[in-house]
Formats: structure tokens, C-alpha cells, sequence
């Protein structure tokens, strides 16, 4: 019997190991196939269930994302140096590499809300 939540333990253990509220977000980013917007983590689905880990994923991505939304830059320039450090890269080499990755760092559940405001 599970003694905490599939979200918990993604928020408070499988996240724990990853520097940075950048590199949290493109961790979890990459577990999410672009096809299909289904995300796959062999421990949590073991654990959890499949349908628990899909929505506790999903819900730390979109935490995550609104988190890095509402981060001040300094503390985001910060956080790119913390993160590329931790992958031994420079900060240019891994805004380069985020920018890319930039579709599947939003969070699905929040591209529909969120409509442009122009």
C-alpha cells in the first residue's frame, strides 16, 4: 500500500534529485511522449497505477510550469546556472538545448486554458 500520493512522490522524491525549477520542468518534460501527450515513468506506473502516475505527472508538469512563469528572471538565471551545472554544460549550451525542447516544456492541461492576449 502506497503511503503517499502518486504526486508526492513525484513532487517530493522523484523531482528531488533533479537541480533547479529548470531542470524540473524539462525532466518531466521529457517523460512525456510528443505524440500521444502520454507520460512514461516505469516506477511511479509500478507503484501507482498508470491512470495515478498519468495525472500526478501531468499535474507536476503544470505546477512546475506556472511555477517558471512566475519566477523573477534573476532567480531564473540563477536557476539556468544551477541547472546546466548539474549536466556539466555551459548556461548558453543549455538555453540552446531548452529552446529547443521548448514545445514540450509547456504543460498540455495549460495550453488549452491560456489563450493569447493580442
Amino acid at each position: 500500500m502506497a503511503l503517499q500520493s502518486a504526486l508526492e512522490d513525484v513532487l517530493g522524491t522523484t523531482l528531488a534529485g533533479v537541480a533547479g525549477i529548470v531542470g524540473k520542468i524539462e525532466y518531466v518534460a521529457s517523460l512525456r511522449d510528443a505524440q500521444s501527450g502520454t507520460y512514461s515513468h516505469w516506477g511511479l506506473s509500478r507503484a501507482y497505477g498508470e491512470q495515478a502516475t498519468q495525472q500526478a505527472l501531468a499535474e507536476a508538469h503544470r505546477l512546475l510550469f506556472l511555477k517558471l512563469l512566475r519566477t523573477p528572471l534573476r532567480a531564473l538565471r540563477d536557476d539556468v546556472m544551477l541547472s546546466s551545472g548539474a549536466l556539466q554544460m555551459t548556461a548558453g549550451e543549455y538555453i540552446e538545448k531548452f529552446q529547443d525542447r521548448m514545445p514540450a516544456i509547456a504543460a498540455t492541461r495549460l495550453e488549452r486554458r491560456v489563450r493569447p492576449a493580442f
